[in-house]
């Protein structure tokens, strides 16, 4: 019988700029640095204000502004 090793599966990091001083990974960062976590260290780090949060997903200008009507 041969054991085969559990893989854990891959996750997607996401590179997030620290807006303040924080340790990752065993390692003190500055404010400015970016690094990579995953989607939930992320979540944790926007909710500490440590990191910003994603920006909300907008139409574009065109599309928000109004109509203006043509004078014939």
């Amino acid at each position: 019988m041969t054991e085969q090793k559990k893989q854990k599966p891959k996750q997607e990091l996401h590179e997030v700029q620290l807006l303040k001083d924080h340790k990752h990974a065993g390692k003190k960062e500055p404010a400015g640095k970016k690094i990579k976590v995953n989607a939930i260290d992320k979540a944790w780090l926007a909710a500490q204000k440590i990191i910003a949060p994603d920006e909300p997903t907008t139409a574009p200008a065109a599309a928000a502004a109004p109509a203006t009507a043509k004078k014939g």
